[in-house]
């Protein structure tokens, strides 16, 4: 837009005109602040909801099984648990 500035230079009974592509400049930066601002809270919110989300599932894993003497038994809706264990997969080092 520095072209159009230059030629309203030019031109001094346009200087109402001068005033407000000065004004529409200062919004157009502001507009991209505020997008870059935007823009980096969306990623930051985006990161914070993936975290939270694989807690969430962590946790839900925690309630469907409870674990006792070493195996795991299967927690039903109802509250009881299945009447066979499973048993966690082993890993030798």
């Amino acid at each position: 837009m520095d072209w159009l500035a230059n030629l309203l230079k030019e031109f001094p009974a346009l200087s109402v005109a001068r005033e407000r592509l000065a004004l529409v400049e200062e919004r157009f930066r502001n507009v991209e602040s505020e997008n870059q601002r935007l823009r980096n809270e969306n990623e930051r919110l985006a990161a914070e909801r993936s975290a939270l989300q694989a807690q969430v599932n962590r946790l839900q894993r925690q309630d469907e099984f409870i674990e006792e003497r070493g195996v795991l038994w299967k927690r039903k809706r109802d509250g009881s648990v299945d009447a066979f264990p499973i048993v966690p997969h082993v890993v030798s080092s």
